[in-house]
C-alpha cells in the first residue's frame, strides 16, 4: 500500500515520529515524566524494512483549523493515549505527527508560521510548519 493511501485510510505506522511527504521519518522519543522533552533519536525512510514491518494504528481527527492554504488536523490514535497532528496544504498531506504517549490532541493554533497543539493532559508542543523536526515541548503536562 502506498504512503498516501495509508494516511488517507486514517492509519499510520506504529512509530513515534514525524512523517514527511517525501518519505522521511524522524523517529521521536517523547518523555513526559518530570520535565517533558521530545528528541529525534534516528531517521528512517517510509520504505525501510522497519517501517514496512511496523503495525498500523488507526486514528481519527477530532478537529481542524485553517491558516492561509494550510489545514491543521488533530486528534487521537485508536489506543486512547495517542495523539496525531497532520499538516495539509490544499488538502495534500505535508507532514504527520504520531505520538503514542502524548494523549489525544484537542486544540491547535497557528502563530508566526508555528503550529501549537495541546493534548488532553495539557502538554503543548510547538511545531514549525516548514521544519516540523524542530518540534519542542513548550508546556509540561498538567499531570505526570
Amino acid at each position: 500500500m502506498k504512503r498516501t493511501e495509508i494516511f488517507n485510510n486514517f492509519q499510520c505506522p506504529f512509530i513515534n515520529g514525524i512523517f514527511l511527504h517525501n518519505g522521511e521519518i524522524f523517529v521521536l522519543d517523547y518523555r513526559n515524566k518530570n520535565n517533558a522533552t521530545v528528541d529525534i533519536v534516528r531517521k528512517l525512510n517510509f520504505f525501510d524494512d522497519e517501517v514496512k514491518k511496523a503495525d498500523l494504528i488507526d486514528f481519527d481527527y477530532m478537529g481542524q483549523i485553517s491558516y492561509a492554504d494550510y489545514q491543521i488536523r488533530y486528534g487521537e490514535g485508536s489506543f486512547g493515549g495517542d495523539g496525531v497532528v497532520g499538516l495539509f496544504l490544499k488538502n495534500e498531506l505535508v507532514w504527520f505527527l504520531f505520538l503514542e504517549n502524548s494523549n489525544p490532541f484537542c486544540k491547535a493554533i497557528i502563530k508566526d508560521h508555528i503550529v501549537f497543539v495541546q493534548s488532553t493532559n495539557g502538554v503543548i508542543f510547538s511545531i514549525p510548519i516548514d521544519n516540523p523536526q524542530l518540534l519542542q515541548v513548550v508546556k509540561n503536562p498538567d499531570f505526570l
